[in-house]
């Protein structure tokens, strides 16, 4: 591969197309086409050792060269592209998973009268992070395990106020996952003990790193 890209940077319109780039840069385009071929090196850099030569002629012009690396790259990018939609979409189907398992979910008409208030107070307290939802569709879905009888569990308001900002797959994950120390997930734990010292300290350590 080197071989080949040095074989093909020796050669007169190799020289002759770096004149006329040099010559280009001068231009008023230069901030945008200099950004352009930044671009393009570091995608070089990331895929050099990937790229498959055998079979392709060292006499190969530098449009063709050219084209074989960039297609090349495309196919390598996009596969890429799609491995990382499918762990997304893994990553959605365990975090519905874990919620169905610790019961479900609650519509927020099911919410209001619950708690007897009105579907607008509801979204109010989903607003000011009283409140844990999900998103399904257009609608939003209130897990029920945040719920105890026709309350709220007791310091769940507050110990969100430690986990602002965190998405709510992370808060969630901190509340169902089992505690070492609790032998116990920390929600069930929060319904049992209220919220400690403890509790808080765990949730605003991990409030901390998702701020960084």
């Amino acid at each position: 591969m080197f071989s080949t890209l040095q074989s093909v940077a020796e050669r007169s319109e190799g020289q002759a197309a770096q004149n006329a780039i040099e010559e280009f840069y001068k231009t008023e385009h230069k901030g945008n086409i200099k950004s352009s071929f930044t671009r393009v090196i570091k995608l070089l850099s990331v895929y050099m050792d990937s790229i498959e030569m055998r079979g392709h002629s060292a006499e190969m012009t530098d449009a063709e060269l050219l084209l074989v690396v960039s297609k090349q790259i495309i196919e390598k990018m996009s596969g890429a592209k799609s491995e990382r939609h499918q762990l997304i979409l893994e990553g959605i189907r365990r975090f519905n998973e874990m919620i169905e398992r610790a019961g479900g979910t609650y519509t927020a008409e099911d919410v209001s009268e619950l708690l007897g208030i009105s579907t607008q107070a509801v979204g109010k307290r989903r607003r000011r992070n009283q409140l844990l939802a999900v998103r399904r569709g257009e609608h939003w879905a209130y897990p029920v395990w945040q719920f105890q009888g026709k309350k709220v569990v007791k310091g769940f308001k507050e110990l969100l106020e430690e986990l602002e900002g965190l998405s709510t797959a992370v808060i969630t994950q901190f509340l169902l996952g089992t505690d070492s120390e609790y032998q116990t997930s920390r929600i069930e734990y929060l319904k049992s003990n209220g919220l400690d010292e403890n509790l808080r300290r765990k949730a605003r350590q991990l409030g901390a790193q998702g701020a960084r």
